[in-house]
């Protein structure tokens, strides 16, 4: 009888195991068929067959596992350019002391979105002492035009943390134009 190696008790010397397996007699019958109809022994095909399958197994494994590596190296690669997006948005952000930066902001979340554009920014402002809006930037600029909206006007949307003169927010200031030319002061005689 062989041992774990393949070889017998008397130095005889086996190269492969035979294993015994049951099957229902519906695939014992199908093995069978299918044998004959090659005019191979059904043990080859049995042989065969398996040879095959563990290959292919063994391919589509491999395959899986790199496919699965390359998602996760590009998962990284996303999270780290998200990361970096964030924190040049944070550096602006503090650079310019404000909070809605609508043309650079919007255009780099466009830029980084495959998908639809983001919400357009809602912008109120205060007119005759009293808040107003939502509005939109073109409607800002229809207010500026009008002379209903200037530099000093108090300006607020979403992520600020207070309201602020229109010719301190960036995307909004550029609306109004330039402040006014400060009076000057006559000379005394």
């Amino acid at each position: 009888m062989p041992d774990e190696s393949g070889s017998a008790r008397g130095g005889h010397h086996r190269k492969e195991r035979v294993l015994h397996t049951r099957v229902s007699d519906h695939l014992a019958a199908d093995i069978r068929r299918i044998a004959d109809d090659l005019r191979v022994p059904a043990s080859n095909l049995v042989r065969n067959v398996l040879e095959e399958v563990f290959d292919v197994v063994e391919s589509v494994s491999d395959d899986v596992g790199g496919l699965f590596g390359d998602v996760l190296e590009e998962a990284d690669a996303a999270r780290e350019r998200l990361t970096r997006n964030r924190e040049a948005s944070r550096h602006r952000r503090r650079r310019r002391g404000a909070w809605c930066d609508v043309d650079e902001e919007l255009a780099a979340t466009e830029r980084r979105s495959d998908g639809p554009p983001p919400p357009p920014i809602a912008w109120h402002v205060v007119q005759d002492g009293r808040a107003r809006g939502p509005l939109s930037r073109d409607e800002l600029a229809a207010e500026a035009r009008a002379r209903r909206f200037e530099c000093d006007t108090l300006v607020w949307c979403p992520g600020m943390s207070d309201w602020k003169p229109a010719s301190e927010v960036p995307g909004v200031a550029d609306l109004t134009g330039p402040p006014p030319v400060p009076p000057t002061k006559k000379p005394t005689a």
